[in-house]
């Protein structure tokens, strides 16, 4: 009787430890599931508070640096000139549904959808995924509510992994496997990498830097890495940035300049 005394014991005890263990990982995995959900909401959800946007920019591409103007009509349309020595050599605008873009020193234009970026980057971009690339922000158009990830948290810095990532509006949109990079503390995206899954086709951007205006931090230094066949690298430095203003978004293409198809 003594012996079946302690073999119960033993077991009993045995049980309150399993069950105290699995009781803690309950609770653990329902701490972390709510803060990977809270983190989630902050990278998506969030969305500066604001009607338009511009800055100057230092742009360096190809071993070259050119001077800039951005200017933004937030989920509206997306402007920008480059140029160098006081002389601009490009405009390119967008809109949600449409692209335009001169060249100056070829003496050509586009005028048409987003297919224009297939040649460049080789998939298809949205005008929400420039947007957000150019802002900081994640893209709003994918999902992420049904998305596989996993996260890795060191320090303040969270690794947002997605495994495959689709396009809500458009069936044609590429699908993504994506990393984000997530500063929780300062609540800004410090780098986007994603791989558009079934083609070789990459790009990485680093946000080196941010300026608080008005409580959102906009992107002030950007490091741009794409690969479409061949690794184009670029750097964009934003400066001046200003919040509300007004401005104008001239676009014309001069006559005697060549139609790009």
């Amino acid at each position: 009787m003594k012996v079946f005394v302690s073999s119960f014991r033993l077991w009993f005890l045995v049980l309150l430890v399993v069950m105290a263990v699995g009781l803690g990982s309950c609770k653990t995995v329902k701490t972390e599931r709510k803060q990977e959900e809270r983190v989630l909401s902050d990278i998506h959800k969030g969305s500066p508070v604001f009607k338009s946007y511009s800055a100057k920019l230092d742009i360096e591409y190809g071993g070259m640096t050119f001077s800039g103007t951005m200017r933004v009509i937030k989920d509206k349309a997306i402007w920008v000139s480059a140029g160098k020595f006081g002389f601009e050599g490009a405009r390119l605008m967008l809109t949600k549904d449409s692209v335009w873009f001169i060249n100056k020193l070829e003496r050509e234009y586009f005028v048409g959808g987003y297919d224009f970026f297939n040649g460049i980057l080789g998939f298809k971009v949205s005008y929400d995924m420039v947007e957000g690339l150019l802002l900081g922000k994640d893209f709003a158009d994918y999902d992420i509510s049904a998305s596989s990830y996993s996260m890795e948290t060191d320090k303040d810095i969270v690794r947002i992994m997605f495994e495959k990532r689709a396009n809500l509006n458009d069936g044609t949109a590429p699908i993504l496997k994506q990393n984000l990079f997530y500063n929780k503390a300062l609540k800004i995206i410090i780098r986007n990498y994603f791989e558009v899954i079934g083609y070789s086709n990459s790009l990485d951007v680093y946000y080196d830097s941010y300026l608080p205006i008005e409580g959102y931090s906009f992107p002030s230094n950007m490091r741009i890495n794409a690969f479409a066949g061949k690794t184009m690298k670029v750097g964009i430095k934003a400066k001046n940035q200003k919040i509300n203003d007004t401005f104008d978004m001239p676009f014309s293409a001069p006559k005697g300049y060549n139609l790009i198809k």
